[in-house]
């Protein structure tokens, strides 16, 4: 009977390097996500930083 043949120390060094590159790669080419701040969103954001400024003093 074959014994398993467990890979060596560099063998798992060379996987974990070649895993880490293609996740990095598959990262890079992902579009980024862009939120736009519509005009009413701006509007709200305001008022409530004015809300928690006035509830500060």
């Amino acid at each position: 009977m074959k014994r398993y043949k467990e890979p060596h120390f560099q063998e798992r060094i060379a996987a974990a390097a070649s895993a880490r590159t293609e996740v990095l790669e598959r990262l890079r080419t992902k579009m980024p996500v862009v939120q736009a701040v519509t005009p009413e969103q701006a509007e709200r954001r305001l008022a409530k930083e004015a809300a928690a400024r006035e509830k500060r003093q």
